[in-house]
């Protein structure tokens, strides 16, 4: 799944079936901030606007558990507590253990 993230030329980062961090890119990591260990198997809400968005990504949750590719457009939080939009696309994928992992591609940044 790495690969697929590498070659899409955005930045990314590749979530477990329980919606954790387990890889970030480093240009994800340059856009807020954050060092791989600082979010690494944290929860993905970790990352976004506390109140506002957290709702939002429980629906986004019930999506992916269906399998179904989603994109959304979600506030992030950067280590320096600056919010940012960044318009994603979460995609479900199959792991070597047949478990479903997560990449979620960034379309865009908007400020």
């Amino acid at each position: 799944m790495k690969n697929l993230g590498d070659k899409s030329n955005r930045n990314y980062i590749i979530l477990d079936k329980s919606f954790s961090i387990i890889y970030c890119d480093e240009n994800y990591t340059s856009l807020t901030d954050y060092t791989f260990q600082d979010i690494a198997y944290s929860p993905f809400k970790k990352l976004l606007h506390h109140i506002k968005f957290n709702t939002k990504f429980d629906e986004i949750e019930d999506r992916l558990r269906k399998g179904k590719i989603t994109t959304a457009e979600l506030v992030h939080t950067r280590k320096d507590s600056i919010a940012f939009y960044a318009d994603l696309e979460f995609l479900p994928f199959p792991n070597e253990n047949n478990e479903t992992e997560l990449i979620s591609l960034n379309r865009g940044n908007s400020k």
